[in-house]
């Protein structure tokens, strides 16, 4: 949820399939970066906004799907993750996506 902070009231809510952990701007607030991926945020998305309604985030650059089991690029599936190598946790940066697995190893993806 994007909230405004001096009303208090709920500006739009995403529905990105998990919960988040690791959330943070960039300097603009176009961008909200997240463990999974960057969600592009529409100032079009904000203002024009319906009460009530979610909508599934459109992501800038690499990450990973909600579920796990895909890498991704701007909101499409690139490359699938095998079970043993799907991550417990992750952190993105535009292209670069790196994943640490149950058994203690991290691998990391570059996607162009």
């Amino acid at each position: 949820k994007i909230w405004d902070a001096s009303s208090g009231m709920c500006l739009h809510t995403f529905d990105v399939g998990r919960s988040l952990w690791d959330l943070s701007f960039d300097p603009t607030s176009a961008m909200l970066s997240t463990e999974i991926g960057t969600i592009t945020i529409s100032s079009s998305q904000i203002i024009d906004r319906i009460d009530d309604v979610v909508s599934k985030p459109q992501y800038q650059g690499a990450g990973i799907s909600s579920d796990r089991n895909w890498v991704k690029c701007a909101s499409s599936n690139m490359l699938w993750i095998p079970s043993e190598y799907r991550p417990l946790c992750s952190a993105v940066s535009e292209t670069q996506v790196g994943i640490g697995v149950g058994s203690g190893r991290v691998w990391l993806c570059h996607v162009n």
